[in-house]
């Protein structure tokens, strides 16, 4: 089966807005530190732990899957990686404090 020509462009798309996700959360925490202390009553140094651990993580995993996509292919590790996106996503949503 032949990828049609539109597959680079929405590949595109999906690399952009998955780029620019680090950037919008970074600055959505960043905007309302003081929010965020109050109701996790948190302290100035673990939310900037948190919001420095979040930066390292989003720029030291992609070293990670790309030497596994290297291994098993684009196609396993993309659909991993989605799965891993929601499982981590709907555990932090369901988390009450900090």
């Amino acid at each position: 089966m032949r990828p049609s020509h539109l597959t680079p462009v929405f590949s595109s798309i999906n690399v952009s807005m998955s780029s620019s996700r680090t950037n919008l959360g970074t600055k959505a925490l960043s905007a309302a530190i003081e929010a965020v202390q109050f109701d996790l009553q948190a302290s100035t140094n673990e939310i900037a732990l948190s919001l420095s651990l979040f930066i390292l993580v989003q720029g030291v995993s992609p070293l990670f899957w790309s030497a596994l996509s290297d291994l098993k292919g684009r196609k396993f590790i993309y659909i991993l990686s989605m799965l891993v996106r929601a499982s981590f996503g709907q555990q932090t949503s369901d988390v009450d404090e900090f």
